[in-house]
């Protein structure tokens, strides 16, 4: 008691002499440091970065964590809940309580103790003042960048992406820069709470032929294999298993052959761990990424691990060392001089090691670490001059009560199995009930349209409590995005096939009108550009819609996020144009009903597994008659920035009007660059703006995403913003018909007229006059539009 006494004294010595400034923010600046008890937060809170241990006074080790993580890592309940995502010093420990990380005036990025320099993280060549500072990203990027005179960044200088410990995060790559050598793997941890480098290493091997894969290596020798990247996908013969929260990619060109993975948020704390036995695992479902592998003989699971210790106790704070001059160890192992281990960390060894009873230095001057196997009772030959140290035994626990554990883990499987049983013997028999029930319903709906006749035949309804069942209670975890219908869940139904369900919400400004677009559409429309809804839920006041699920999620996932874009090629960039133009054409051209889509934009185009695009969302749909060219509209609805002025302005409804949308989506789809906001400091210059003033000049190559420069066609990149530009003229009779564009996209031979001046173009000296009237009259308004209903 006494004992403990004193540790939680000591703890709380330690917090209220804390660094009384620590303030959260993301950046360390030149000639700053960072102490025990500071710390670098991400913007959005979701990484953090700091020194810690594992409950001792001494922080040895400086690393990164989720900043929020509550899911238990450890098996045991002393030991931390959080491990560190990167740890930049696991071979170097600080050896010392007076450990700090610091950019020093020549730009040196440096971990420093009492002693002196204890690693450099980067060091220019050849020394030389410069203007340097170290941000943590929200995706756990440590980045050191010098900058501008300004406070823009000049380039990135060292960042900690390149250097992964035992954890892959989103957006890291794990191969070689064919240019550097340099590659990028993952090493285990040698132990549970020691992260100095371990026995197993992922890394990535391509044969002769070019075909990459993922291997686990035991030292020099290959452990596990993933199977070979073939068809965009690991062919596993060991059945390879992802978690549903991630993506796997392969990129393979000139300068860099990598695998890397994306994930649609870090709400569930993504992360590949390559552990100390040897597995990768998937921290976000706690399970391994290869199943099937072949452990290593001796292995132990860390539940194994631990139960060897049930009967001590474990200090994590203070060392204790018990009379042991009677005693003497044999059975001893002395760590190589290279491990840098301090008795803490070769106490933690000893610990996460069943068959370690004690540990001590391994030389005179109190440096190094001996673990022993064996403690004999032999006064005679003990060594009275040399401290040793053992864990204290402590009062064993009471045995839980496994034989009620079973008897009910035995009745909660009776019942699911009862249950499971009495829903596959019913659910035929209530099918066609449910049927004619969704077709009252919808009767009601559509009041006698003809519509209604087919629907039946077209239309795959699902009860409410199967909806439940697929997407989890419609849980978070499922949950892929939301729009103004509502939120969209991923969901798995009883066989297996992977559904996206979207939940009409109850105070959505959409409602009966767009669930009646969506269901009228599925007997009308089929396609390979088009999403295919496979059915609906009418039941309890819900109104949801089932669609095919789309793993590589919508258009704007990729396009506008600076680390994903580059998985989108020209190739494929050009190829979603085709699909997007092919799709349109069948609506206003070949579908039984002219379709105008009214909200194209990039959100709305989804990605199958090949990438090929799928128009979605038709709750905002305006359905035309074959001889139906156009209509007014007093519901003005749509997205700013991909509305035409005919319609924005007047309500006017054409399909010239889709050919706009697509005008600004082809230009974001070259570009990278989202319709939104100003490209230009001193005058409103929207996206078309940008591309037509470019066009004009002959610079029309520079409008064009740099990434795109060394794989692309220049001539079908020219053609692409040529045919944008004309899309986006002001007057609809100047745009031409999706056919029209698909002529042009595919015909090289064919003359294309001039493009004229974009709609809501400002030349600059009307945004001059503008201006100067503005100051005159002693106001600016900002704002040119308005929408009835926003998306």
């Amino acid at each position: 008691m006494a004992d403990r006494s004193i540790f939680l004294f000591l703890i709380l010595v330690c917090f209220l002499f804390r660094n009384p400034c620590h303030s959260e923010t993301d950046t360390l600046q030149q000639g700053q440091e960072l102490k025990d008890w500071d710390e670098l937060v991400s913007s959005n809170k979701v990484f953090n970065l700091k020194l810690f241990s594992f409950g001792a006074m001494v922080s040895p080790y400086l690393g990164i964590f989720y900043k929020n993580n509550n899911n238990i890592t450890y098996h045991h309940p002393l030991i931390y809940r959080n491990k560190a995502v990167w740890v930049a010093n696991r071979n170097n420990p600080i050896p010392d309580m007076y450990g700090k990380l610091i950019i020093d005036v020549h730009g040196k990025f440096s971990i420093l103790s009492s002693g002196g320099t204890v690693l450099d993280l980067f060091s220019p060549n050849p020394l030389a003042a410069c203007n340097t500072s170290a941000k943590l990203l929200d995706t756990g990027n440590l980045v050191l960048q010098e900058l501008h005179p300004d406070g823009s960044v000049k380039r990135v200088l060292w960042q900690s992406f390149d250097h992964p410990t035992d954890t892959l995060l989103p957006g890291m790559k794990l191969g070689i820069n064919l240019k550097t050598g340099h590659r990028w793997s993952l090493t285990s941890w040698e132990g549970e709470m020691l992260p100095v480098r371990g026995s197993f290493t992922l890394t990535v091997t391509e044969d002769l032929n070019g075909t990459a894969q993922m291997v686990i290596l035991k030292g020099e020798n290959i452990d596990t294999m993933s199977g070979p990247w073939a068809n965009g996908e690991l062919i596993n013969p060991n059945k390879i298993s992802y978690g549903s929260n991630f993506r796997v990619y392969y990129v393979s060109n000139k300068t860099e052959q990598y695998f890397t993975y994306l994930t649609k948020s870090y709400d569930s704390f993504p992360a590949l761990r390559m552990s100390e036995s040897g597995e990768l695992e998937d921290t976000t479902l706690h399970t391994c990424l290869f199943s099937g592998f072949t452990r290593s003989p001796g292995a132990q699971t860390k539940l194994e691990m631990f139960k060897c210790r049930d009967d001590y106790t474990f200090y994590m704070g203070l060392d204790f060392h018990f009379p042991t001059k009677n005693y003497i160890f044999v059975d001893e192992y002395e760590y190589p001089e290279s491990h840098n281990m301090t008795l803490y960390d070769c106490k933690i060894f000893c610990w996460n090691n069943c068959s370690c009873t004690a540990y001590s230095y391994a030389t005179k001057n109190r440096t190094g670490c001996k673990t022993y196997g064996k403690m004999l009772y032999n006064p005679a030959e003990a060594y009275q001059d040399k401290e040793y140290y053992t864990f204290r035994d402590r009062v064993k626990k009471k045995k839980k009560n496994w034989f009620g554990l079973i008897i009910g883990a035995g009745l909660l499987a009776l019942v699911l199995s009862c249950y499971f049983l009495y829903k596959k013997l019913h659910l035929k028999g209530k099918t066609k009930k449910i049927q004619k029930l969704l077709l009252h319903q919808l009767k009601r709906l559509y009041k006698n349209e003809e519509t209604h006749r087919n629907i039946n035949n077209d239309l795959h309804y699902f009860t409410f409590k199967s909806i439940l069942f697929a997407t989890n209670n419609f849980s978070r975890t499922n949950k892929l995005g939301e729009g103004g219908f509502g939120a969209v869940y991923k969901g798995k139904l009883v066989d297996g096939q992977e559904i996206a369900v979207k939940r009409l919400s109850q105070g959505s400004g959409q409602g009966i009108t767009e669930f009646m677009n969506e269901t009228k559409l599925i007997a009308k429309l089929q396609h390979v550009n088009l999403v295919r809804l496979l059915g609906c839920c009418i039941e309890k006041q819900e109104k949801i819609l089932v669609y095919e699920y789309m793993p590589n999620n919508s258009l704007d996932y990729f396009l506008f996020d600076p680390r994903k874009k580059v998985l989108l090629g020209w190739k494929d960039r050009f190829a979603i144009i085709d699909g997007i133009s092919q799709g349109l054409v069948y609506l206003h051209k070949f579908s039984r009903l002219r379709v105008i889509h009214r909200d194209l934009k990039a959100s709305n185009i989804l990605l199958d597994a090949y990438k090929n695009p799928k128009i979605s969302d038709f709750g905002m749909a305006k359905l035309f008659g074959i001889n139906e060219d156009e209509a007014n509209t007093s519901r003005v609805v749509g997205t700013c920035g991909y509305m035409p002025p005919e319609y924005m302005i007047g309500g006017r409804v054409s399909t010239k009007t889709d050919v706009f949308s697509f005008g600004v989506l082809m230009l974001e789809i070259v570009s990278s660059k989202m319709n939104h906001g100003s490209y230009d400091v001193e005058h409103p210059l929207n996206l078309p703006g940008l591309a037509w003033e470019l066009w004009n000049e002959g610079r029309g190559l520079e409008f064009m995403d740099p990434i795109l420069n060394d794989s692309c066609s220049h001539t079908e990149v020219m053609t692409c913003i040529h045919v944008g530009l004309l899309c986006v003229q002001d007057h609809a009779t100047d745009r031409p018909t999706m056919s029209e564009v698909i002529s042009m996209l595919t015909n090289e031979n064919l003359h294309l007229p001039e493009p004229k001046q974009p709609a809501f173009f400002i030349e600059r000296h009307e945004a001059q006059t503008k201006r100067d009237d503005n100051l005159g009259n002693g106001s600016v308004n900002g704002q040119s539009f308005s929408v009835l209903v926003a998306r």
